[in-house]
């Protein structure tokens, strides 16, 4: 995977209170490394291939331990042979302690590894706007230990 990384953007021991967006973060093909504690924050969430109108969500709910990805906020609609308006993906996780994300991103598809791969997040998002934001809100605060993020090539 290294021969393919480019560009790598470091960011070290920062807080997160309300929203959080940096233009090096942008981009539709990268790789995002992040640790991070939910310190007293009871909600995070992080937003990708943001736009006007359509981005995917990646929440973070500290009271019900729960990771969920939403795919809702597309201009196309989702259909699923298995059950109708297939938005959301969740997960049960610990939030009271740290959590690493390995996060993949491409044009139309998104693969999040948490806490090394004990629980994974696999899923199209087809955008007409193909934004390139990738922005942070956190209710309260949250600590992050490490991001990182290179262009895929």
């Amino acid at each position: 995977m290294e021969k393919y990384q480019r560009n790598k953007v470091e960011f070290n021991h920062f807080e997160i209170k309300g929203k959080y967006e940096d233009r090096s973060l942008y981009g539709l093909c990268q790789q995002i490394e992040v640790e991070f504690e939910m310190k007293d924050s009871n909600e995070l969430i992080i937003e990708f291939f943001k736009g006007t109108n359509e981005k995917l969500s990646l929440t973070f709910m500290k009271d019900r331990n729960e990771i969920i990805l939403n795919r809702r906020d597309s201009d196309y609609p989702i259909v699923s042979l298995g059950t109708k308006n297939d938005y959301l993906r969740s997960q049960t996780i610990d939030l009271l302690k740290p959590i690493s994300l390995n996060i993949f991103l491409d044009v139309s598809s998104i693969e999040i590894f948490v806490n090394n791969g004990k629980h994974v997040f696999t899923s199209l998002f087809f955008s007409k706007e193909l934004g390139e934001r990738v922005l942070f809100y956190s209710e309260g605060t949250t600590l992050v230990h490490r991001l990182l993020k290179w262009e895929i090539v």
